[in-house]
């Protein structure tokens, strides 16, 4: 395939950025490719569309997300930005319905400032360099995946007229309702003749803008109270010496990779999780010597190494290239004697360069991660204007 892009109508991306774009992509191709709207869900799904709603709703009302107030309550600033709850329905790969309560951020870019929007995770160069360490001394590994991170997170209180105003609607009402009618029951305002409550947002929900930048604040600081200490060049490395070794706690948003000699510090560690975030879910702990963290599979079974591997999203490459892929014999890199050679190929129509992009983008993720013998050939491909052969 070939492509150039006049100059005035080509994205440019700064290296940090493709790489999180094609992260994005990625995860959206992966876990999110069924995800639908309240309305498509539920017809969708039916009867376990329904049940995975109430589920998310009492989740929520239990975790105290929201406080209730009514119209005359709200300032006419936050009558005006007040955003409506968006409910999203998707089928698991294990074929369970999960259902997620959304604030609709989108609109809130113009008031929301830049610093507060985005959120530090692990460098992929910092994972590494502490795996092969971790390999190097033979270390006791733990993966766990705290639930509802970010409800789990505290909004700083606000002032009148700033506070973060959401509307629920319709169904939803009525489940609320059922879930817990002294709280609900007497709230409930009727706007073109639909049910609607108002909620002030109390902690940090999918959607918002800010909610993740709120969870890494409320996860440091959660850490640093039980005596851990952060890295200067990564903010998301944290360290604290247990027993004469030390303790290496590595995350990205709601995962986390844990680390130590002895296999009773990362017991001692899930416990402290459990009692701090697994109330009302349990935090999910894996012990072993293979883990999925970041959509990679981190594989510690060799003594003395650590292999990183990307099998799944390599099927899903070959899987969406539109042809037949024919089987030729096997080369040590994708680099060919005229690699860097200008292509003289016609420009791609508009369905087949958005094919190129997106897998482009999909071959660079993993190529940063578990396949570098193939970036001289991805970089090419993701190099503005450039025509390959």
């Amino acid at each position: 395939m070939t492509d150039n892009h006049p100059e005035d109508r080509t994205l440019k991306y700064e290296e940090h950025e493709i790489a999180i774009v094609a992260q994005i992509l990625g995860e959206i191709q992966h876990n999110y490719a069924q995800q639908l709207n309240f309305r498509k869900g539920i017809k969708e799904f039916r009867e376990e569309g329904v049940a995975a709603c109430v589920r998310e709703l009492n989740q929520m009302h239990q975790r105290i997300c929201w406080r209730m107030v009514t119209i005359k309550e709200l300032t006419r600033r936050e009558r005006i930005r007040a955003q409506d709850g968006l409910m999203l329905l998707t089928k698991k790969d294990k074929g369970e319905v999960k259902a997620r309560y959304a604030y609709n951020g989108k609109p809130t870019r113009m008031w929301v400032k830049d610093e507060e929007k985005a959120s530090p995770t692990v460098l992929t160069e910092s994972l590494f360099v502490t795996c092969a360490i971790d390999a190097h001394e033979g270390r006791d590994m733990m993966c766990m995946d705290i639930p509802n991170a970010f409800i789990q997170a505290e909004i700083p209180k606000r002032k009148k007229g700033e506070r973060i105003i959401m509307k629920i609607r319709g169904r939803l009402v009525d489940w609320l309702i059922e879930i817990s009618p002294q709280t609900y029951q007497d709230k409930v305002v009727i706007e073109k003749g639909v049910k609607v409550l108002y909620v002030e947002i109390v902690r940090a929900i999918y959607g918002m803008l800010e909610a993740a930048l709120m969870w890494y604040r409320q996860f440091r600081t959660d850490l640093e109270k039980v005596g851990f200490k952060f890295h200067d060049y990564d903010p998301c490395i944290a360290f604290k010496d247990v027993e004469g070794s030390q303790h290496l706690v590595r995350f990205h948003v709601d995962d986390i990779l844990s680390s130590h000699m002895k296999a009773k510090v990362n017991d001692e560690f899930a416990l402290w999780a459990q009692q701090k975030y697994g109330e009302i879910k349990d935090v999910k702990v894996k012990r072993g010597k293979v883990f999925k963290f970041l959509g990679m599979v981190l594989d510690f079974s060799h003594a003395g190494e650590c292999h990183v591997l990307q099998e799944d999203h390599v099927d899903d490459i070959v899987r969406s290239w539109p042809e037949e892929i024919k089987k030729t014999a096997k080369e040590l890199t994708p680099c060919t004697s005229n690699h860097f050679d200008r292509g003289e190929g016609k420009l791609l129509c508009n369905e087949r360069r958005e094919i190129f992009h997106t897998i482009a983008a999909k071959c660079l993720f993993v190529g940063n991660r578990s396949r570098p013998d193939t970036l001289p050939t991805v970089s090419l491909l993701t190099t503005p204007g450039s025509r390959t052969k």
